[in-house]
Formats: structure tokens, C-alpha cells, sequence
């Protein structure tokens, strides 16, 4: 994994937060999600909400922002 300057990797759930192997966490990404599987990418200043399930080879752009509880089901691109 690759974690650049000013990321937030927050655990606010009572289980286990599980990253995967291969991700790449960008510029002030927050991360809160509840589950990250392998080989992601998760663009600047992005922001994914508590509970959130991103799946395998995701890409999350620079400045979006995932709701809460929110699956990302594998190979998606998010953009906005």
C-alpha cells in the first residue's frame, strides 16, 4: 500500500478495519470505509464515509465523496 501526506485512515466501526494489499491512498484522502479489498486507487482530497465496502481494482477520483454504508462493487470507476 501507498499512503501519501495528509490521508485519514479512520476505523469509526466496533469490528476490524481490513485494507487490502495494492491500494494507493492520494493527497489528503479520508478514508472511514469499513472494508477495502486489494488494488484501489483513491484520488486527492476524496472521501469515503464510515461503513462504506469498496471492493477489488476501484478507482475513487480526487474530491468525491462516498456516502456511508455504500458497497463499491469491483473494477468501478467513481467520478463526479
Amino acid at each position: 500500500n501507498i499512503i501519501s501526506e495528509g490521508t485519514l485512515i479512520i476505523n469509526k466501526n466496533k469490528e476490524e478495519l481490513v485494507i487490502g494489499n495494492g491500494n494507493v491512498f492520494e493527497c489528503g484522502a479520508r478514508i472511514e470505509a469499513a472494508k477495502i479489498n486489494d488494488y484501489n486507487v483513491f484520488g486527492a482530497k476524496c472521501h469515503v464515509m464510515s461503513g462504506a465496502l469498496i471492493g477489488t481494482g476501484c478507482v475513487i477520483c480526487p474530491r468525491v465523496m462516498i456516502i456511508a454504508k455504500k458497497r463499491i462493487r469491483d473494477c468501478m470507476v467513481v467520478f463526479g
